[in-house]
């Protein structure tokens, strides 16, 4: 398993008006979504035991369709950067730019809290979700990958 660690400066422009939430703890509704968009074998306990208890400050981001969860992401603020975790956008809801606002909004909440870079981590082979961060001026900072013990 293969992972790069991105980052850039916090300035891309934004991409058009999208409504979305943002609040400063995870809803159930947010948890539940990371749950279904996640799709690892442990993704509720990841959800409940670590995702509910991420210390601030944190921005939990979501974009709805009806009364449900199509897009998310979170970011968590520290002095001078902020990572971007749990991005996820239901496969039916792809290509509408909702992850794109995640990223702007969630870049403009991190600046507020002085954090003027952002990073990430994306699987290698995660090619439609590296070209997306590529477009908003993600850059590869590093790469790493875990050694298995046979």
């Amino acid at each position: 398993m293969r992972r790069t660690h991105q980052h850039r400066d916090y300035r891309f422009p934004p991409r058009g008006a999208l409504a979305l939430t943002v609040a400063e703890h995870p809803t159930r509704q947010w948890l539940d979504a990371y749950v279904a968009l996640d799709g690892h074998e442990n993704s509720q306990q990841v959800a409940d035991q670590v995702l509910a208890r991420t210390p601030g400050p944190a921005a939990y981001l979501s974009v709805e369709h009806g009364d449900r969860v199509v897009s998310m992401g979170l970011v968590v603020a520290a002095p001078g950067c902020a990572g971007i975790f749990c991005m996820a956008t239901h496969p039916a809801h792809r290509r509408q730019g909702s992850a794109t606002a995640i990223l702007h909004i969630g870049a403009r909440w991190a600046q507020a809290r002085g954090a003027g870079e952002l990073y990430l981590q994306v699987m290698d082979d995660n090619h439609a979700a590296r070209r997306l961060y590529e477009r908003v001026g993600f850059r590869v900072s590093h790469t790493y990958h875990y050694r298995l013990k046979p």
